[in-house]
């Protein structure tokens, strides 16, 4: 039996790259998956289409985690349409937003942009899922970061601030909840073929260039982080909270 058979993940920002990566990766070790999405409901469906192939159910969840009600609203869904009305029993935030922009022209509704989508919508779901996660005997939190939280990359202020706020705030989070029996993580990754990377780094030469830098030789893939946030979800993580788990093939060791 997989380990996940039963049990309910909800992931964020699921209709594509890494949150698609994670919902598939999680869906094959057992779980029925409710499919986050903010604005492409064909690639959601796709998505979903491909986790109930595997024998699994999922559903598609439209929402703006930006607001702390439509998280609320979005945990609820999750619960309701794939169980009882309790759970989830994973939740991975994955979905992002945020201004790439020299540090000096950043606005300042860009900058609350960026906060609020990455780091405040973490707390949002930590509040929406505390009560139901004790009521089943704990959780798994997870969240994604990138090196841009401890290391400078160009045009990528607003979101490195972010994510290094987010980083300190599982720290807290695991704290907090850990009485309740929900392990709160983060996994940072390096750089990561996805479409979104051709906004971050979309000169071909410049990824070149990462991959050389690399250790182990080249770009990460979703499926790369998605490993890792499956290890988190094992029983074998049980002893890990607080942790952010850095997965970049060596790269920030240069």
């Amino acid at each position: 039996m997989s380990h996940l058979e039963g049990q309910l993940a909800l992931v964020t920002g699921a209709s594509r790259g890494i949150g698609r990566a994670i919902a598939l990766r999680l869906a094959r070790d057992g779980a029925d998956v409710a499919v986050g999405y903010l604005l492409n409901e064909g690639a959601a469906q796709r998505v979903m289409d491909e986790i109930t192939g595997m024998g699994r159910r999922a559903i598609p969840i439209q929402g703006d985690i930006r607001d702390s009600k439509e998280v609320a609203r979005i945990v609820e869904e999750a619960a309701l349409g794939l169980g009882d009305g309790a759970g989830p029993d994973i939740v991975v935030a994955n979905a992002a937003l945020g201004a790439l922009k020299p540090t000096l022209e950043i606005r300042d509704s860009k900058w609350d942009l960026t906060l609020e989508t990455c780091t405040r919508s973490f707390l949002a779901f930590a509040r929406a899922c505390a009560p139901r996660m004790e009521a089943r005997g704990g959780g798994r939190l997870i969240t994604l970061s990138s090196l841009g939280a401890r290391r400078y990359l160009p045009r990528y202020a607003a979101i490195g601030t972010a994510k290094a706020a987010l980083e300190t705030l599982v720290r807290y989070l695991a704290v907090d909840m850990a009485p309740l029996g929900v392990r709160v993580n983060c996994v940072s990754g390096g750089p990561i073929e996805t479409d979104a990377l051709d906004y971050v780094m979309p000169e071909k030469e410049a990824r070149q260039a990462v991959a050389n830098e690399t250790p182990l030789g080249r770009m990460g893939t979703p499926e790369d982080l998605a490993n890792v946030v499956a290890f988190l979800t094992h029983p074998d993580s049980d002893w890990i909270t607080g942790q952010t788990l850095v997965a970049d093939g060596g790269l920030s060791l240069r």
